[in-house]
């Protein structure tokens, strides 16, 4: 594929690199995210009160772990952001997104403003469930730069 123009080539590099991060790097930071909320929030503590969603749904499931390109950076590359989109799914309660709940706890969740009815009950800051569980950053810890890199790379390098 040969390219007219600076502009034509920039574009092209830039979509491979989109979809290298979608294919690839996505994939690997997943099983980052998974781990770390395995570890962070589902190794806390077990609940006796209700069926926890896991791989089905939950936070686990890889189909709520989204990765987008957003718009091009001043360097004239991309930032690219991931998310767990996993909404909660308490009978007769609008769904929100869970991972507010959980990353910030109880007691920053009130402070926030989240409505009564998805916190727990008062005075359950204490109890394990309600305390910041914030796999986001442990997610953040686990990637590791030089991995994503090579990941990329070898995207980048296929014809």
């Amino acid at each position: 594929m040969s390219h007219k123009n600076f502009d034509s080539l920039r574009k092209a590099v830039l979509a491979k690199a989109k979809e290298g991060m979608r294919k690839d790097v996505m994939t690997y930071a997943k099983t980052q995210m998974v781990q770390a909320t395995l570890d962070e929030v589902y190794k806390v503590y077990e609940t006796y009160q209700y069926s926890r969603r896991r791989y089905s749904g939950g936070l686990l499931d890889e189909d709520n772990i989204i990765g987008n390109p957003l718009s091009s950076n001043r360097r004239g590359g991309f930032d690219y952001e991931i998310y767990n989109n996993t909404k909660t799914n308490f009978k007769g309660s609008p769904e929100i997104y869970l991972t507010p709940l959980v990353v910030l706890g109880q007691k920053k969740a009130k402070s926030y403003g989240f409505d009564s009815e998805y916190l727990y009950y008062s005075h359950s800051e204490h109890m394990p469930y309600a305390q910041p569980r914030d796999f986001i950053s442990a997610t953040k810890r686990r990637l590791n730069k030089g991995t994503m890199v090579s990941l990329l790379e070898g995207h980048m390098n296929k014809r």
